[in-house]
């Protein structure tokens, strides 16, 4: 999660870093984790294909309802100063690496078997989160809302919900990482 004042071209710099650093991330471990989907991560109930399959679910329901979201934004002054909406920050937090938060029911993968098309999740998603940042750029990211689809009541702002999921990628990529280091 962002910390302190930042303007809404310095949170979008931000994101693009992160962007990249998660994709390099991915990349160094993706011949590892996808190897076997039913591979336990070491110090994790879950496998990798539960891992992947828990990103797709909770991933997949802002693709359409973001997609129209960001092409309707107005343009607006880089300069002008992001602020998360007080539910995100609370959500990014649990939610993002340092968080523990409980998976919502509709995000809480099965038990497999995973389709080998489960592997190609990841990359797609992180390619789509990186267009998403690069048309975000000089876009009103704080004036227009979308509903977060687990609880709808409560109501994310275009950067909220770009940093809640880059966070929530750097949390699970994390764990993957952390569980191949210790097999």
């Amino acid at each position: 999660m962002t910390s302190g004042r930042m303007t809404q071209g310095q949170l979008i710099d931000h994101l693009e870093r992160q962007a990249e650093e998660l994709t390099k991330r991915w990349n160094a471990i993706a011949p590892q984790a996808t190897a076997d989907l039913s591979a336990q991560i070491q110090g994790h109930p879950w496998s990798f294909g539960q891992m992947l399959e828990h990103l797709r679910l909770s991933e997949q329901p802002y693709k359409g309802p973001f997609e129209n979201l960001l092409k309707s934004l107005p343009a607006t002054d880089p300069g002008s100063e992001f602020r998360h909406t007080f539910m995100a920050k609370q959500v990014i937090k649990a939610a993002g690496p340092r968080g523990n938060a409980p998976v919502p029911g509709q995000f809480k993968p099965g038990g497999g078997p995973y389709p080998e098309s489960l592997k190609e999740f990841l990359p797609e998603n992180l390619d789509c989160l990186s267009r998403w940042i690069r048309e975000a750029r000089g876009k009103d990211l704080v004036g227009s809302k979308m509903a977060w689809p687990a609880v709808p009541l409560f109501k994310f702002n275009v950067g909220d919900v770009l940093v809640l999921m880059a966070d929530h990628l750097d949390r699970h990529i994390g764990q993957m990482e952390r569980g191949l280091k210790t097999s």
